[in-house]
């Protein structure tokens, strides 16, 4: 799922901010931004985020501002040596005294710290701001996850609805397909003078009934509707694959009665169903 969670932390002289975004993926995968003086928490902060976020593609961004940023180191040497040598060639060539802000312009008189650690007080600070950072990603997860789940939950209830008026409609459609036959065969029968046959007219609508009969897919799909409740309240971190293939057959369930329904009415109910668990199955990514 995806989340996003941020904190601040400060001490006298300096201030940092924890940025950590989260978007869906199936493994977890750490992209971190740090500062120069913060480079070698890169696996501890997979250590710790691993086992809290379990999935996703995480990014997270550390800024600091100020005395904890990376330290600059001024060359007073290298500077004094410049300055010299300057000195020496203004005097060669007659010129007046070197100013001394051409020493801008020579190389490698600053350079960051090479190894400027934090102190214990400062990485303190930090984790405990990392830590809030991702308590509110996990927040914010949570609040999707519920209505995530809301969702769910209303499109399963939709189809168990749309099954159920189908499973009622059935002896209507019959009914109906019994007048229509009569009156495709009346016409015919009339032409050649011929009387109907009762016996004859039954059996086709028998063998309608039996190609119809969705009886078997209903119960199926109720069943399946009942797993996936059942599921979404496991705590399983494989969860999401098991909804997938449930959904999977959901729909396999729903393509055989749109195959065996040739009332109108119940292939717009069809449609519906087919429209909502599209939707779900895109839902789904982000529980995977």
């Amino acid at each position: 799922m995806t989340g996003f969670g941020q904190a601040s932390f400060s001490r006298p002289g300096w201030h940092g901010t924890v940025e950590i975004r989260a978007l869906n993926h199936r493994h977890f995968e750490l992209r971190s931004r740090l500062p120069q003086r913060c480079s070698g928490l890169s696996q501890e902060l997979e250590d710790r985020l691993r086992p809290r976020l379990h999935r996703g593609r995480v990014e997270l961004t550390l800024r600091l501002q100020g005395s904890a940023e990376a330290a600059l180191r001024f060359d007073r040497s290298r500077a004094k040596l410049a300055y010299a040598e300057l000195e020496a060639l203004a005097k060669e060539l007659g010129a007046e005294s070197t100013p001394i802000s051409l020493l801008a312009l020579v190389p490698q008189l600053f350079s960051a710290d090479e190894n400027p650690n934090l102190s214990e007080e400062e990485a303190a600070e930090l984790w405990q701001a990392i830590e809030r950072a991702c308590d509110e990603l996990c927040a914010m997860r949570v609040r999707e996850g519920q209505n995530l789940s809301g969702d769910f939950l209303a499109s399963l209830a939709m189809l168990e609805e749309y099954a159920a008026a189908i499973e009622r409609e059935l002896p209507k459609i019959l009914e109906r397909y019994r007048q229509k036959l009569r009156e495709r065969i009346a016409p015919l029968l009339a032409a050649k003078e011929l009387p109907l046959d009762s016996s004859r007219l039954e059996h086709e609508v028998v063998l309608f009934a039996e190609r119809s009969n969705v009886a078997e897919e209903i119960t199926r799909l109720r069943s399946h509707c009942h797993q996936f409740r059942e599921m979404m309240q496991s705590k399983e971190r494989t969860l999401g694959r098991k909804l997938e293939f449930l959904l999977q057959e959901i729909h396999r369930e729903v393509n055989t009665l749109g195959a065996k329904s040739s009332d109108l009415e119940a292939g717009k109910r069809i449609l519906e169903m087919k429209t909502a668990i599209d939707t779900m199955k895109e839902q789904i990514q982000n529980v995977l």
